[in-house]
C-alpha cells in the first residue's frame, strides 16, 4: 500500500490518536511545512491524510509523540528547524 503525505517526508510516529485501538501515523513533512495525520481502520488501511500546518516557513524535522499532560491521549511534539521551535 503507497499513501500520501507532505513534500518530503522526514520523520514519522505510530501511536493510537484518537483512542479506537487501531494505529495512526503522523509524518513531519520538511518542505511542505505541515504534518500528514493518516487514521487508521481496520478494513481498508488508512483515511485519506489530513494535513495540518506547522507555520509558515516552519520546516519540521522530527515528530514524536506520548501523553506529554496525562490526559492518557497521545499528544504529538514536533522540532521545527527553520523557525527554530
Amino acid at each position: 500500500m503507497t499513501f500520501s503525505t507532505g513534500l518530503p517526508p522526514q520523520s514519522v510516529a505510530v501511536g493510537d490518536f484518537n483512542n479506537d485501538t487501531q494505529l495512526d501515523i503522523v509524518v513531519a513533512n520538511y518542505l511542505s511545512s505541515d504534518v500528514s495525520v493518516l487514521l487508521g481502520f481496520i478494513i481498508i488501511g488508512f483515511m485519506n491524510r489530513i494535513a495540518l500546518t506547522a507555520g509558515y516557513g516552519s520546516r519540521p524535522r522530527s515528530v514524536v509523540i506520548a501523553d506529554f499532560n496525562n490526559d492518557s491521549r497521545m499528544d504529538v511534539a514536533l522540532a521545527n528547524s527553520d523557525s527554530h521551535t
